[in-house]
């Protein structure tokens, strides 16, 4: 089984949570991803922000790693190390990201949304 481990954000504003979906699929998942070797989870969130949505974090705190089914790779396994954080400045789909949205929480599918939104998410609801 492929394991995968990202960096994933956890940010929330007027009861909606902030999700991205990249070029060519078709789930809706947490900003973040992959850090680079060596490179800090925290480190690796702020600079997947700033490339995927062109925005920075404050308030950055870590919630807790998850394990669950990978959104856009069948059979793999996703390790995320989630923290929560406030988003500042424009968000603008860049690089892979093709769009980014607000969502309500009480909109999230499991057909729609990854396994990190669905299964783990809602604990943190603000």
């Amino acid at each position: 089984m492929e394991k995968i481990y990202v960096v994933a954000l956890l940010a929330q504003r007027d009861d909606r949570l902030l999700v991205v979906r990249k070029r060519g699929t078709i789930r809706w998942f947490q900003p973040g991803g992959k850090p680079l070797p060596g490179e800090e989870p925290e480190a690796a969130l702020h600079r997947e922000l700033l490339e995927e949505l062109g925005c920075t974090l404050t308030e950055v705190r870590f919630l807790e790693r998850v394990v669950c089914a990978a959104a856009n790779e069948p059979g793999a396994e996703l390790t995320a190390d989630v923290f929560a954080a406030t988003v500042t400045g424009a968000l603008v789909p860049q690089n892979e990201i093709e769009a980014v949205q607000w969502v309500r929480w009480d909109d999230l599918d499991p057909v729609q949304f990854a396994p990190l939104i669905v299964e783990h998410m809602g604990k943190w609801r603000a």
